[in-house]
């Protein structure tokens, strides 16, 4: 979106957030489920345990959630069903490569060229939705995540005013909607929840549609 003379952008790594990631196992310690003992881990032998990325505030679909048991047909090389220590390490490399800080970008306009240290800036790394778009309402920008978890930024100053629970858990797919002095959220479940547009953070109103 464009507030003022920026660019507002709310970029989104799959993995998501640093708390939402699970570390990646060692092969060796992969090899303590070497039933057979030799030297590889079959499909069977794999533990279910290990998770690739795990976002547990998703609570009303089950939480969401990928185990790195479903992804190892892409991580067999040769199609024996089986993972070497050497097609272990290719996996972690491209693991690591595709760790990338995400954020709300603020892009200042007018700028010609490279403009990425003169013109670009994170307002922030964390509680960036994974779906909702923000809103930018009233001089103050706002985020809405999965649980409920509402962030107000101050858009002049690009400091962070609160970031708070709005008491509706679960995903949010919707994008956040400014009506007079209400910001309106609503959450998958149908929850519909007025958030103060102005001042400090209160919570006005909720409305459950039952579906």
């Amino acid at each position: 979106m464009i507030w003022r003379d920026r660019l507002l952008v709310a970029t989104w790594e799959n993995l998501g957030e640093p708390d939402q990631r699970r570390e990646i196992p060692g092969y060796q310690e992969l090899l303590e489920n070497d039933a057979d003992q030799d030297g590889s881990i079959s499909f069977d032998e794999f533990p279910a345990e290990y998770k690739l990325f795990d976002r547990p505030e998703a609570s009303d679909e089950g939480a969401i959630r990928m185990g790195l048991k479903q992804i190892l047909s892409r991580i067999d090389a040769n199609g024996d069903k089986k993972v070497s220590m050497l097609e272990w390490m290719i996996f972690n490399g491209l693991y690591n490569a595709m760790l990338k800080d995400h954020g709300l970008l603020s892009i200042r306009l007018g700028g010609q060229g490279d403009v990425t240290g003169s013109h670009a800036e994170f307002l922030t790394k964390q509680h960036i939705p994974e779906v909702p778009s923000p809103l930018a309402y009233r001089d103050k920008l706002y985020l809405i995540k999965n649980g409920g978890i509402l962030t107000r930024i101050d858009l002049p100053s690009g400091q962070e005013d609160y970031r708070k629970r709005i008491g509706t858990s679960g995903s949010y797919y919707a994008s956040p909607v400014g009506v007079g002095p209400y910001v309106v959220f609503a959450s998958r479940s149908g929850v519909i929840t007025l958030v103060a547009a102005d001042g400090e953070f209160k919570v006005e109103s909720k409305n459950d549609l039952d579906e």
